[in-house]
């Protein structure tokens, strides 16, 4: 990331690696994209639950739980297990 001149400041406040770093809101975005394409396959192949529900109750959890995250990658503070304020434990509760 540091090779990167553009984006180097966009991370000088925070670290990349550890608890509080920008790592994990870029790992989770990129992992659950690739959730939704394997669920989009499945989703094809079953009749029981109609798509449009299933999709839109992953799409709006996965939201909200990756800007959780990113929102307290931002403030500098741990994204899970964090209890230390009532907004980190409410956070952290949702």
């Amino acid at each position: 990331l540091h090779q990167i001149g553009w984006a180097s400041p966009l991370f000088e406040q925070t670290e990349w690696e550890g608890r509080t770093g920008w790592r994990k809101p870029m790992v989770f975005g990129i992992s659950n994209a690739m959730v939704f394409v394997s669920m989009r396959q499945a989703l094809r192949c079953q009749r029981l639950v109609p798509r449009s529900v299933v999709a839109h109750v992953a799409a709006w959890s996965t939201a909200v739980e990756v800007s959780i995250i990113t929102l307290q990658a931002w403030r500098g503070v741990p994204s899970h297990f964090n209890t230390s304020t009532p907004l980190d434990a409410s956070l952290y509760a949702i």
